[in-house]
């Protein structure tokens, strides 16, 4: 399977000014502002590669992705892997010694929270796919007014957290190996959303 970030994200889920306050920054002073914006990105990482590990594609921002198949599947609909799925702009497929041949967008609908594309009719073409298969083009995650109000609660713990401690933050002890401390604000917010969504 391919699985294809096209065009990373642009906005971010949480402003600066947001960022600003949380980390007891006054809003006209802008010495710190590249380093927060930094962190900013670096939280939403943080946080949807914390959500991947327990199966979890959520993305906190828009991008654009390509998935490709080298087969055609069983049922009648494409499991996107990065949800939510907001709009497709391409399918298409390429037979055996043929072109790519894009499928009309008319004949699929798209369940957005659980990345699923179905096709209406629910018959596939009855070409053999060449070794670059078939490929569906969309954008994922949510609008910046979109993003559950826990995960943005949750990036701006880890922009305090990591503005105030510059350095790791480590806990151990000699009977127990260190391991890196977050806030447990931002676990409790998280915890909820660290469940399987891929269907």
């Amino acid at each position: 399977m391919i699985h294809r970030l096209l065009t990373p994200a642009t906005v971010e889920p949480v402003t600066l000014a947001e960022a600003k306050v949380v980390c007891a920054v006054d809003a006209d002073l802008t010495e710190e502002d590249a380093h927060i914006e930094h962190l900013i990105r670096s939280a939403r990482h943080y946080l949807q590669g914390d959500l991947a590990l327990y199966g979890n594609p959520l993305r906190l921002a828009q991008e654009s992705w390509l998935n490709g198949w080298g087969y055609w599947p069983r049922d009648s609909w494409f499991q996107l892997r990065i949800m939510p799925a907001t709009a497709v702009t391409m399918v298409a497929y390429t037979p055996v010694g043929g072109a790519l041949t894009e499928m009309d967008l008319a004949d699929f609908y798209l369940e957005a929270e659980q990345g699923r594309l179905f096709h209406i009719t629910g018959t596939w073409p009855a070409a053999v796919l060449g070794p670059t298969g078939v490929a569906v083009t969309f954008t994922a995650g949510y609008a910046p007014a979109a993003v559950p109000p826990d995960l943005k609660e949750a990036m701006l713990a880890m922009v305090a957290h990591w503005f105030e401690n510059r350095e790791a933050v480590v806990a151990g002890t000699e009977y127990r190996a260190e391991a890196a401390i977050v806030p447990k604000r931002y676990d409790d917010l998280v915890k909820p959303y660290r469940v399987r969504r891929l269907g």
